[in-house]
């Protein structure tokens, strides 16, 4: 089983600024010393992380599951849209059924590759004539770069692809607003339309994990898997040795014989040994007797659970989400899991960022190619699922108390009628609904 190895320290190499009759054919790689470098893992070891952590998804119990759980919470449920505008409403339609990649299951495997790769790449194609827009998909293992906007470290610059040879891969722009007052739809055309302040580009990079200054996203799998192999190579060694502890073997003594009559009897019962029920028939010169071989190994079961326990810490997932519901009673597991849903909310908000960006270009598209105006309503509500369905009824119940006080206040008036249609609908935003109060404009 392959492992990612501890951390190591690692040299800076200084590259010489000299004229050389040869040129080394991987220069593209060295740096200055005294250069400013992305955060990131080394190259070889973040590919090495990427084909580990695929291993683990399709090999390992505690991976696989673990990686379906974040994917199940953050967008298992199903993710709708509720635009304001009906124009907008029906764009949003329009593009999230489109059967190139159907919004459904690409945001499925969006949340799933995120906590699987800690990135995902997704270029896109922009109808010319009427701004539609097509979503791909490019594999982490195609990238060789990501980098970051030099003037704003918040930003993704490009991604540069695998090529045949080193530097000459394809670069793609990351989608972003465009801040230049001056940029075109077609830069060699300047009656085409303005895209100052719109978002362009060839591709959404998204990442999680990564620190400001790093260019990738790492995989939630990358500080366990060096343990989580641990539990399965102890179940297959339990089951070996409970296999071999539950054979037995014949035990045959033949009384002065020769090597030569050993040998011979050896390989008579090789050839042909006794089955279950039949006859052992031989002289006093002979003894046969069954030898249990009993290794009487050592219980493993609380080393098993003790690194069970810290994978699980290490992903954050309690130990009742794997079939434990022994370790905690009903209060305890809720106290346990709280962690763990707001870990869980922290993702489904990251990737609600990344969805509403994608939409949010959907519309820019459709104004730069004049099929909406620039004025108009354009806000919609992303309603993701509920993470915790204790939250609901926690809210539920609080919703119906909280109504009767603000009725209450109000009656006497405590409160005026627009603070408590404030304080109602941030209730009511707790519930994950994007809401509009009756007679009011959003």
């Amino acid at each position: 089983m392959p492992v990612l190895g501890k951390v190591q320290r690692r040299r800076l190499i200084e590259s010489v600024d000299v004229s050389l009759p040869e040129i080394d054919t991987d220069a593209w790689r060295w740096r200055r010393i005294t250069d400013t470098a992305p955060r990131n893992l080394p190259e070889y070891d973040h590919k090495r992380m990427l084909d580990i952590s695929l291993y683990l998804y399709r090999f390992n119990p505690l991976a696989h599951r673990g990686v379906e759980i974040m994917r199940d919470y953050v967008v298992g449920g199903g993710v709708r849209v509720e635009a304001r505008s009906s124009k907008i409403q029906s764009i949003i339609n329009k593009f999230w059924h489109n059967p190139v990649h159907n919004l459904d299951r690409f945001l499925r495997q969006m949340a799933f590759e995120l906590s699987l790769y800690g990135e995902v790449i997704v270029p896109v194609t922009v109808n010319e004539h009427n701004g539609d827009v097509s979503l791909a998909y490019i594999s982490p293992f195609q990238v060789q770069d990501v980098h970051l906007n030099p003037k704003n470290l918040l930003q993704f610059d490009k991604v540069v692809l695998l090529g045949g040879l080193p530097g000459e891969g394809q670069t793609l722009k990351v989608i972003r607003v465009e801040q230049d007052v001056k940029a075109k739809a077609k830069s060699e055309d300047l009656s085409s339309p303005s895209t100052y302040n719109r978002r362009v580009g060839d591709c959404f990079y998204f990442a999680v994990n990564r620190v400001g200054d790093a260019s990738r996203g790492l995989s939630d799998l990358l500080a366990v898997a060096d343990f989580i192999d641990c539990p399965d190579q102890l179940v297959f060694n339990s089951l070996e040795r409970m296999t071999h502890e539950a054979g037995w073997m014949w035990d045959v003594e033949m009384t002065g014989a020769t090597d030569a009559q050993i040998k011979e009897q050896t390989s008579d019962l090789e050839r042909s040994p006794p089955r279950p029920g039949a006859f052992l028939v031989h002289n006093e010169w002979v003894k046969w007797k069954p030898m249990e071989i009993g290794l009487k190994a050592e219980n493993i079961t609380d080393e098993a659970m003790l690194i069970r326990n810290y994978v699980l810490g290490g992903m954050g997932i309690p130990v009742h989400f794997f079939s434990e519901p022994s370790s905690a009673g009903r209060a305890i597991a809720e106290a346990m899991a709280a962690p763990t849903y707001q870990s869980l909310s922290v993702r489904q908000t990251e990737v609600e960022g990344f969805l509403r960006g994608i939409l949010d270009f959907v519309i820019d598209q459709k104004i730069i190619h004049g099929m909406i105006k620039e004025s108009g309503d354009f806000s919609y509500d992303i309603i993701m699922p509920k993470i915790s369905l204790r939250d609901l009824q926690r809210t539920g119940g609080a919703m119906f108390r909280i109504t009767q006080s603000l009725a209450t206040a109000q009656e006497r008036g405590w409160i005026d009628t627009a603070l408590g249609e404030r304080l109602f609908k941030a209730l009511v935003e707790q519930l994950g609904l994007g809401v509009t109060l009756a007679g009011h404009k959003p």
